[in-house]
């Protein structure tokens, strides 16, 4: 048999330059980490009702199998009856917890949800209105933006422009300075609108009221618009 020095044989030699450089635990265990965060290694948890149906499953094949070993082959045919009535039991009873507990069930659920928003003004005295409202609660910019809503579907109505919730105040304005109708009013409106929602300047009462007055100069009803920006900012009634 041929021997090998002991300084030849492969075995003998001293350990490799990369022995000395295997990874630390810390670096071993974030590559860990790392692999295992990946989607592919997630576990999947089923719901409620699944696991439920999964233990009613496992109690009535248990329950089978008992009555089997109990019973003898030559009772089969009583387990299964039995079995069958055991699993009607069952269904009777979930049916009856899920008829006492179903309401309860929803009526949380209807409460979690959150309440119905108010429903937008839809004709131009409905805007004016809203105008009114928030220009009396000291809301000058949202007061404004109504005042707008309520002009352009008050010129609508008129055959002045033709409203559509894309146009801008700029579209509006040049459609309204190709007609007579309400040409330097409606043009004056629009201008001072622009200005006042989204200008630099603060919005106060006074400006606002320049332009409910300019409203009313294009043929728009704003009354109930400049009352509501004269009054004081109105306070919440109190609850009884």
């Amino acid at each position: 048999m041929m021997r090998f020095p002991a300084s030849a044989h492969p075995l003998s030699q001293g350990p490799s330059p990369s022995a000395g450089q295997l990874p630390s635990a810390d670096e071993v265990s974030g590559v860990l980490r790392e692999i295992l965060s990946d989607p592919d290694f997630a576990t999947f948890e089923p719901p409620p009702w699944r696991r439920l149906l999964g233990w009613v499953w496992d109690t009535l094949n248990n329950a089978w199998d008992w009555l089997r070993r109990l019973m003898g082959e030559d009772g089969s045919g009583a387990a299964e009856i039995v079995v069958v009535l055991v699993a009607l039991a069952a269904l009777v009873v979930m049916a009856r917890l899920a008829a006492a507990h179903a309401p309860k069930f929803l009526a949380s659920r209807v409460e979690g949800e959150p309440a119905t928003q108010p429903q937008a003004p839809l004709t131009a005295l409905e805007w004016f209105g809203t105008a009114s409202t928030r220009a009396g609660r000291g809301e000058l910019r949202p007061a404004a933006t109504a005042l707008y809503q309520g002009f352009l579907l008050s010129l609508d109505q008129r055959g002045v422009l033709s409203y559509h919730k894309s146009k801008t105040p700029g579209d509006y304005a040049r459609e309204v300075a190709r007609g007579r109708a309400a040409g330097r009013s409606a043009t004056a409106f629009l201008d001072s609108f622009q200005d006042f929602s989204f200008g630099l300047d603060e919005p106060t009462p006074t400006r606002y009221a320049v332009l409910a007055t300019a409203a009313r100069e294009a043929g728009c009803p704003t009354d109930t618009t400049e009352t509501g920006a004269r009054a004081e900012p109105a306070t919440e009634p109190e609850a009884r």
